[in-house]
């Protein structure tokens, strides 16, 4: 790995100044780029390196191209983003989480009160069947709200014929 003055120093845990005196006293010599082999530099001066694959795999010059091709990536990605939310076809994630936690909320609240609104009226009746339709109802009166939240997203999902195969 080829590396200046500065990142040998750093790399050898040496000062600028030691670097120049070793350059002056022959024991390590830049090309002419001014550049150090850093493994061989460092072992000349007896402070052997290990590299990591990382650092092995970071040579050379910073390619501008190749980063001005990401960062273009980038922008048509965030912009393909931004068409599909003024589209419509891309929901914003806060307003979803709004819209189902006011949901989950309301559906909550209805199921709490649904012992309180039918317990007089379950209190009387000896029929199981005719009990069981009452609180049935009740709770798929709630669950309805979760589902039309759910059709203001988008959801094609049919809960009603959903819920009458599963029982």
């Amino acid at each position: 790995m080829k590396v200046n003055a500065i990142q040998l120093a750093h790399f050898t845990k040496l000062s600028r100044g030691r670097i120049s005196q070793l350059v002056k006293e022959g024991k390590i010599t830049p090309d002419g780029n001014r550049q150090f082999d850093l493994e061989k530099s460092a072992a000349a001066i007896g402070r052997p390196i290990q590299l990591t694959e990382e650092q092995k795999a970071d040579t050379g010059p910073i390619d501008f191209a190749e980063w001005r091709n990401l960062k273009m990536k980038e922008d048509a990605l965030i912009s393909q983003t931004e068409r599909q939310i003024i589209q419509g076809d891309l929901l914003d994630r806060d307003a979803v989480v709004r819209e189902i936690g006011a949901a989950f909320h309301s559906c909550k609240t209805k199921l709490l009160t649904i012992p309180t609104s039918v317990a007089g009226i379950v209190a009387t009746e000896t029929d199981a069947s005719v009990i069981k339709e009452i609180i049935e109802g009740l709770i798929r009166e709630a669950l309805a709200e979760i589902g039309t939240a759910s059709i203001s997203f988008g959801s094609s999902f049919d809960h009603e014929t959903a819920a009458e195969a599963h029982g």
